[in-house]
């Protein structure tokens, strides 16, 4: 199986949010090959510094799960797709013909998973499942 994971899945796992156990026990026994954008770095670092903002990490715990995330993606545990033009074409399409209420972002994790064929879509966000739904790719389940 290949999935590919949504930065939301991937900061719920690195911050220890409620649905982090469950996350970390479906990428050890249920999918061999985890896939994400290159898009998504930026994403983890804007959400890192977020929560730092916020008061929900303090800066070593969101450097520590920075360098979590790296060794992911250095290891090729998590790797990186590519982000085309092709892609932002598609996903503009997405958003201009979804109903659903798809930002720009999510729009262009989904372009990036359907030009991937990956046989599953991780999210944690409900707009996002939605769109990836509609589109017709299978939603990941952590059963939680």
């Amino acid at each position: 199986m290949r999935a590919y994971l949504d930065t939301s899945v991937i900061v719920a796992a690195l911050t220890g949010e409620a649905t982090a156990p469950a996350i970390r026990q479906w990428r050890l026994t249920r999918s061999p090959i985890q896939v994400t954008a290159d898009w998504t770095l930026t994403e983890v670092a804007s959400a890192l510094a977020f929560k730092v903002r916020t008061h929900q990490l303090d800066q070593a715990q969101a450097d520590a799960a920075w360098g979590v995330f790296n060794r992911l993606t250095d290891t090729g545990a998590l790797r990186l797709l590519p982000v085309s033009r092709d892609n932002y074409h598609q996903a503009a399409n997405l958003i201009r013909t979804l109903d659903t209420g798809l930002r720009a972002a999510d729009a262009l994790h989904l372009a990036i998973a359907q030009s991937a064929k990956v046989n599953g879509f991780a999210t944690l966000d409900m707009t996002q499942s939605a769109s990836a739904t509609s589109v017709g790719m299978t939603l990941v389940d952590f059963d939680v």
